[in-house]
C-alpha cells in the first residue's frame, strides 16, 4: 500500500504542476489578447480622431462657402454688384482702366 500511496502522490503532484503550467499559459494568452485588443482600439481611436479633424475642417470650409453664397443672395443687384461680379468672375474691366499684370517670373 505504501507504494500505491506514493504513486498516487506523485500523480497528484504531476497533475498539480501541469495544472499550474496550464493556468500560467492561459493567463499569458489572456494578457497577450488583451494587449492586442487595447493596441488595436487605440489605433482605431487615433484614426477616427484624425478623420474627425478632417471632417471638421471640411465643415468650416463649406460654412465659409455658405456664408459667401448667403452674402451674394442677400446683396442687392445694383451697379456695384454687377461691376464686382464682372471683375471677379469674368475678369472684365472698364475700357478706360489701366491694368497692371504682375510678372510671374520674379
Amino acid at each position: 500500500m505504501d507504494r500505491d500511496t506514493q504513486q498516487q502522490t506523485n500523480v497528484s503532484k504531476s497533475t498539480k504542476s501541469s495544472m499550474k503550467i496550464l493556468f500560467r499559459c492561459a493567463m499569458i494568452a489572456i494578457v497577450i489578447i488583451s494587449l492586442c485588443t487595447f493596441i488595436s482600439g487605440v489605433m482605431i481611436y487615433n484614426a477616427n480622431r484624425e478623420k474627425i479633424k478632417e471632417l471638421e475642417q471640411q465643415i468650416e470650409d463649406k460654412q465659409e462657402q455658405v456664408d459667401e453664397l448667403k452674402f451674394l443672395i442677400d446683396s442687392p443687384i445694383d451697379f456695384d454688384y454687377i461691376v464686382r461680379i464682372a471683375r471677379e468672375k469674368l475678369g472684365l474691366h472698364f475700357p478706360d482702366e489701366i491694368i497692371f499684370h504682375k510678372d510671374s517670373k520674379e
